[in-house]
Formats: C-alpha cells, sequence, structure tokens
C-alpha cells in the first residue's frame, strides 16, 4: 500500500466517524474490512496517529509526516 492509499484510510476516517472509531479500537481490522491490506509498517503509521485529532491536525500531520496529500485533497474514498 503507498502512502497516498493511506492518506485514502485517513480520508475515509474523517469522513466516517464510526469506521474512524473502529479503526482506533482495531486498526487491523478496521482497515481489512474497509478493503484495505496493510502490512506491518503500514499498521504501526496508523496507530502511530492520533485519530481523536481535529481533521485540520490530522490533515497537517498526514501530510507532514507521511509526505501525502492532505486527506481532504483527495477527494473520495475508494479501497
Amino acid at each position: 500500500m503507498a502512502v497516498l492509499d493511506l492518506a485514502k484510510l485517513v480520508a475515509h476516517a474523517m469522513k466516517d466517524e464510526q469506521f474512524r472509531q473502529q479503526l482506533i479500537e482495531n486498526p487491523e481490522e478496521a482497515a481489512l474490512a474497509a478493503g484495505f491490506q496493510l502490512s506491518d509498517e503500514e499498521l504501526e503509521a496508523i496507530k502511530n496517529v492520533d485519530l481523536g485529532l481535529s481533521e485540520e491536525e490530522l490533515e497537517e500531520r498526514v501530510s507532514k509526516f507521511w509526505g501525502a496529500m492532505a486527506p481532504r485533497a483527495i477527494g473520495g474514498f475508494e479501497a
């Protein structure tokens, strides 16, 4: 999975509060259920992102630390 795909996963979490909560509670299971297959490194990256942040803070962290486009800029969610 590419950095862009991780940003898409975060974008989905920003749009869907229930998915966001599932991702916080069990990232691997939630990602798989949404159609994302995460490597161990990607799973750690998701676990290390504070999904409880505001959308603005979350976007800043994703773009800064992963070097990805801001999730909001990605547009629609596609697994």
